[in-house]
């Protein structure tokens, strides 16, 4: 098929081209005024069963002759115009509804993804000379998921065309690739079949003489050449297995012999061992970190590795001359060329000036640590540290986390790296102690954050660093000297590519979201995405700055829209509010965050740590430019404060409120202004202030590590006093600090802290009833518990908690409900009557069939008794097995094991309190007991 975008010819003209091309049908759109215009052209082997054409696009819908599936080509012309190009943007978004899943969109589009398609990109040219020409990538083609994997080779090509400004797409949806020799890789599947280990092991044995690495490298390429061997004597493709499993499920139904139910049983059995086999498969080559195997996300892991193959595909490059590649194997002698350059040391002088100065700081026993023999055990532990799913090498094996034997014989092939990574620790400090020598002769100057605090010229991170001077041409000419002295010195060269004078960084939650390989998760993948990836892309800047509600409420939309799906484009019917969402799982939400409670809990840590850790630099810094007189709580926010500063005094209050001085020699705790009262309300004292006293610290109320009672008793009122003197005092005289109220280790975390923000929200909105429905999402926590701990699929646990808040679209169909038959399981017990289940509800809806609702349960507790049965049987599940076995291993070693049982009770009318111990041993046999009293202190410190 051809299709010609901006053809600026009348019907007539359009049909002689046709006929010069030699095709036998057309559909053409007339050009008006020598503008637009459209035509597509094809032959008779290409089976076209619909055409539609409108003022922007030719729409065909083609049948592939090789697999017999539909799919629509549209040819797209976009306007010039940016308003009226968006105004074509939603019509094709519409029409996308009438195209289904699988369609190729290709074209002339008139606009760029990128700033870097303005130059570089190679569809469209003015043709201009010199400074005048002007590249963009207009042209270009779009393809759904669907598409993608049916023709997952197809590629497009651009060509050079004399006679138009544009090139050519060529788009070969079935090109020809020439076979390669497959590499081996480690199969992860392989690890659960028992005769693997005694194949490597009787590989890795055999004789191999000459030195250590040389006899390392032998070991492995044999144990590989016998995992070659061994894996062709049985079918290791899980997609052959499925297909033959499913096939002899089919023959077995139909042939209705005796036994024909165990048949099955054991086909589905080995049927969902296939699955699990084809899931892992596909995670091992998906290299998916965040995502666990075994909630059945086989189609989401198929697309990441197909796309990445894609992403990683290279064609061609350009070289440095401005030439492209032609071939693979010019491809691969310019990467070669390239990297030998890159890593090639330029030698090294003038090393001692950019070392000295540094101070000796460390110590010869430091020294004869760090430069001690690298140990087995050493080596191992990094080894092991790593992914095992993550960067095989050239061998095809991979890092499994297991123990090898002859593993320490590779360690003095390993040292020689270890030496050279050491060298790189001077130079950095090097580099630093030249920025340092500038900055002390007045020639950098650096950044200051205020007028009181410390001057910045560098920080470095772990592959980054940053210098800050100032934007005039002497700082800069002294920065660009310091790093040609660096060069010289190191031998490495600064990458200017990737370096900057500033960057700025985009918020990618809306992208990441519309990923299209996002779209194939299930319930529960959707969930840890949310949570552990989506979620977590803003916490740094919600770390320093207070969002925008608006910012706040349409990132929590997108999340909101992403987790309850889409089709055709358009959203799916939301079933409850994100708050509902958003609450604790034991609660019956799915413990999702409410940004704007995460954001000020997140804002809170940094308050928290400028206050409890007052030594950190940014503590320092802050201090030395907002509060260096007074408090954090009691400083005034100026009108030029940073925005930093402004979104940490909005949670200023919360942490106040939830904070309390804990005492230790009371040097640092004024009596009447700060909170040290553990339980009142806001942590002060009740007690006016008397106008002749003249106390103002805790430690004038303290003598010899006690509460001088008459003391307290005299300025305080009753309360009061009893307060104070039930608060304990160091004996060792430490410093005053903080605790946090609403955390049991008295130190504050982001989460007491984002439970606290959400129970204050709670109790200012207070419930609403009507929130909630019919559903039954406040039952109690126990129900909660249960299902969480259900060892199933995820998205079964998601379906039952759907089931449990009402959230399924289905009418009340019963007129009973489980509760009419107590004799009922106990694991339905209090499930709504409308979510029993989906399919008595379509036979109703759909066949006009009605059932007696006990039918229904008599069939789900039987299935459940049979899978329960299997399960016990095959001892399938590893979580049960592990289980029996710390049973087993507990009984057998817990005889020499005691038992402390410790109990405790307050008898509020003597304010006394009682503990009781008890020892016992294995058998429950009583060793000895043991009573205690003491005076209660009244608090949890």
């Amino acid at each position: 098929m051809v299709f010609l975008s901006e053809t600026k010819n009348r019907f007539r003209y359009m049909k002689k081209v046709q006929d010069m091309l030699r095709y036998d049908e057309s559909v053409i759109v007339e050009a008006m005024d020598r503008k637009e215009g459209m035509a597509l052209f094809w032959n008779h082997d290409i089976q076209v069963r619909k055409m539609v054409t409108t003022a922007l696009t030719i729409e065909a819908l083609v049948i592939d002759p090789d697999t017999q599936v539909e799919w629509w080509f549209i040819g797209v012309y976009m306007s010039c115009d940016a308003n009226i190009r968006k105004e074509q943007w939603k019509v094709l978004t519409l029409r996308q509804q009438l195209w289904g899943d699988k369609w190729l969109l290709a074209g002339d589009f008139n606009d760029i993804l990128f700033n870097e398609e303005k130059w570089g990109g190679r569809t469209w040219s003015n043709n201009w000379e010199d400074e005048g020409e002007i590249r963009q990538r207009l042209d270009r083609g779009l393809s759904t998921i669907e598409w993608g994997q049916i023709f997952d080779k197809a590629k497009c090509e651009h060509v050079d065309t004399l006679g138009s400004d544009h090139s050519m797409l060529l788009i070969d949806n079935w090109p020809r690739i020439e076979k390669r020799k497959s590499r081996f890789f480690f199969d992860k599947r392989w690890l659960k079949r028992s005769e693997v280990n005694q194949i490597v092991e009787q590989a890795w044995n055999q004789t191999v003489e000459r030195n250590r690495m040389y006899r390392i490298t032998r070991q492995v390429a044999n144990c590989r050449v016998a995992l070659l061997k061994w894996k062709n004597n049985f079918t290791g493709n899980s997609l052959i297995k499925i297909n033959q499993m499913k096939q002899q499920i089919k023959e077995v139904k139909d042939s209705k012999d005796a036994g024909s139910k165990d048949k099955i049983a054991d086909l589905k059995n080995q049927l969902k061992v296939a699955y699990s086999e084809e899931e892992q498969y596909w995670a091992q080559k998906a290299r998916i970190d965040w995502l666990r195997e075994g909630n059945k996300n086989t189609k989401f892991f198929h697309p990441c590795v197909k796309g990445r193959r894609r992403k990683n595909r290279m064609l061609n490059i350009q070289r440095e001359d401005g030439t492209w590649t032609k071939n693979e194997e010019e491809l691969g002698k310019e990467v070669a060329d390239y990297y030998r350059v890159l890593f090639s040391s330029s030698g090294s002088e003038g090393l001692a000036e950019i070392l000295s100065g540094i101070p000796l700081t460390i110590t010869t026993e430091m020294n004869d640590k760090l430069t001690k023999e690298v140990s087995d055990i050493e080596i191992k532990s990094a080894l092991f540290s790593m992914n095992p799913n993550k960067a095989p090498g050239q061998d095809g094996l991979r890092q499994s986390g297991e123990e090898i034997p002859g593993f320490h014989d590779g360690q003095d092939g390993l040292l020689h790296s270890l030496e050279e990574m050491d060298m790189e620790l001077p130079l950095i400090k090097g580099f630093s102690n030249l920025l340092k020598q500038a900055e002390d002769g007045k020639r950098i100057l650096g950044m200051k954050i205020s007028r009181n605090g410390s001057s910045l010229t560098h920080l470095f991170f772990a592959d980054d660093s940053l210098v800050f001077c100032k934007a005039d041409r002497d700082e800069a000419n002294e920065l660009c000297q310091i790093l040609r002295k660096y060069e010289k010195a190191s031998g490495q060269v600064i990458n200017l590519e990737k370096s900057s004078v500033f960057f700025s960084s985009n918020d990618s939650i809306s992208r990441r979201m519309n990923s299209w390989k996002n779209k194939l998760l299930s319930q529960g993948g959707k969930e840890v995405l949310l949570k552990s990836v989506s979620m977590a892309m803003p916490v740094y800047t919600m770390s320093c700055f207070k969002l925008p509600n608006k910012l706040c409420k349409e990132v929590t939309s997108i999340f909101a829209n992403y987790w309850w799906g889409e089709s055709e484009g358009r959203n799916k019917m939301h079933w409850c509010s994100w708050g509902r969402l958003a609450r604790d799982k034991k609660e019956g939400g799915l413990g999702f965050r409410e940004l704007q409670n995460f954001n000020k809990a997140l804002l809170a840590k940094q308050v928290w740590k400028v206050i409890s850790k007052p030594n950190l630099l940014v503590s320092k810094v802050l201090r030395a430019k907002y509060f260096h007189k007074e408090s954090i709580f009691k400083c005034k926010t100026p009108k030029c404060a940073s925005w930093i500063w402004q979104s940490l005094m909005n949670v200023r209050e919360f942490v106040r409120k939830g904070t309390r001085r804990k005492i230790g020699n009371g040097k640092a705790t004024n009596i009447w202004e700060d909170n040290w009262i553990p339980r009142n309300k806001d942590g002060k004292v009740t007690t006016a202030m008397p106008q002749s006293c003249n106390i103002r610290r805790v430690e004038e109320l303290i003598s010899g590590f006690r509460w001088r009672k008459p003391l307290v008793s005299r300025i305080f009122n009753r309360k009061d006093a009893k307060e104070i003197l039930d608060i304990p005092i160091s004996i060792v005289g430490r410093e005053d600090s903080n605790y946090w109220l609403h955390s049991g280790s008295g130190t504050y975390t982001v989460n007491s802290g984002y439970k606290a923000l959400c129970q204050e929200t709670s109790q200012h909105k207070g419930r609403r009833d009507n929130e909630a429905g019919t559903s039954s999402a406040n039952s109690n926590e126990k129900q909660w518990k249960w299902l969480w701990k259900l060892k199933v699929k995820s998205k079964i646990k998601h379906f039952i908690w759907r089931c449990l808040n009402g959230l399924l679209p289905v009418n009340d169909l019963s007129p009973r409900s489980v509760e009419d038959y107590p004799n009922s399981m106990g694991w339905i017990n209090g499930t709504d009557k409308e979510h029993i289940t989906m399919k008595r509800r379509n036979e109703w809806k759909f066949n006009a069939k009605r059932r007696h609702p006990w039918e229904t349960i008599k069939k789900a507790l039987q299935e459940w008794q049979e899978q329960a049965s299997a399960w016990r049987e095959e001892k399938s599940t590893p979580v049960e097995a592990e289980r029996d076995r710390e049973t087993a291993e507990t009984d057998e070693g817990g005889r020499d094991e005691m038992q402390i049982r410790l109990s405790t009770h307050v008898q509020e009318q003597t304010n006394r309190v009682g503990t009781g111990i008890i020892a016992t041993n294995f058998n429950h046999q009583l060793l000895s007991t043991w009573a205690l009293t003491d005076r209660y202190a009244g608090s949890h410190l």
